[in-house]
């Protein structure tokens, strides 16, 4: 073996010395999810604002699909329903449905909410049923007060834009059908008064239920109230809940009497009252909804006239 020279050896532990002290690149190693979700941002970024600006007015405020959907966005609007009800695939273009989504911006029925409903849906089916509609194409025009215009049969664009044209209110009664599936969506308020003066410019019943909000009452209760045959007994109603957190008493002293909770209360427009107290199941609460329970009278006042609302049953 050859020997290296002194100066041979410190010239390679300088060069050794040099190259661990150099900077490296960084390296820096990305996910495939990581690399895909900046491909995409980056696709986006340039026109996202073009494609913002180039929309209509219908078009960024889609059509929905589902007829509950469709009404709780007309409820919120105070407006009524286009339905345009297809016999065709979801992926395949709707030449009926393109021409009333034309036709409508030009109609003064512009604010009404689009909604697109399937014939391969049962429950689709019922739903347009309620407005004598028994087969497909068709479109229908619910408006706010509850009543409807209807055509069946296919309708090219010229037709589409007469029948939204001569479509106004008021128009015929549905005929409501009260076992619909609807999925349970209660909206609860929190406070009497406000739930009141709704109820009032609705003309609709409130649904009140006192609770002990540290205990698990409303838990129980809910279990109870989301049953489809309790739900399509209040999903008109007007619904709000009242409990205080600083009271541990089982009773609750309140305008419609002093109450074991958890309690239940409906009050119909008319301003009459019935009371249930501690419901032992759903099945309590429905005979108690359709006012079959002996030991709950109910309180007449003075009685308003009723009106039809969107939706009603």
């Amino acid at each position: 073996m050859k020997k290296r020279s002194p100066a041979t050896l410190e010239t390679l532990l300088n060069i050794g010395n040099l190259m661990a002290t150099r900077p490296r690149p960084m390296t820096i190693t990305l996910t495939p999810r990581a690399t895909l979700s900046i491909v995409l941002i980056a696709s986006c970024l340039p026109v996202a604002p073009g494609c913002a600006l180039k929309q209509t007015a219908w078009e960024s405020d889609a059509w929905v699909n589902g007829y509950e959907s469709a009404e709780k966005r007309a409820s919120e609007r105070g407006t009524g329903m286009v339905i345009c009800y297809r016999d065709t695939a979801p992926n395949r273009p709707d030449k009926m449905i393109e021409a009333t989504r034309d036709a409508i911006v030009e109609d003064s029925k512009s604010d009404y909410v689009g909604s697109v409903l399937a014939k391969s849906h049962a429950w689709d089916r019922k739903y347009v049923a309620q407005f004598g509609v028994d087969r497909s194409p068709a479109i229908v025009v619910l408006h706010p007060d509850g009543t409807y215009h209807a055509h069946v049969g296919f309708l090219d664009a010229a037709g589409v834009k007469d029948f939204l044209a001569s479509a106004n209110p008021p128009g015929i009664a549905p005929k409501w059908n009260p076992y619909l599936h609807r999925e349970p969506r209660y909206t609860w308020l929190g406070s009497i008064d406000e739930a009141k003066t709704i109820a009032r410019d609705l003309n609709r019943s409130m649904l009140i239920v006192f609770h002990r909000p540290w205990s698990d009452d409303m838990h129980r209760l809910n279990q109870m109230l989301k049953k489809p045959a309790a739900y399509r007994r209040f999903s008109q109603m007007v619904h709000v809940r009242s409990g205080s957190p600083w009271s541990f008493s089982e009773v609750a002293e309140t305008a419609y009497g002093t109450l074991h909770l958890p309690a239940i209360v409906i009050v119909t427009p008319d301003g009459s009252y019935r009371v249930l107290e501690d419901p032992s199941g759903y099945e309590a609460i429905i005979h108690f909804a359709d006012n079959t329970e002996p030991n709950h009278e109910s309180h007449a006042t003075t009685p308003t006239p009723t009106t039809t609302a969107l939706g009603s049953q």
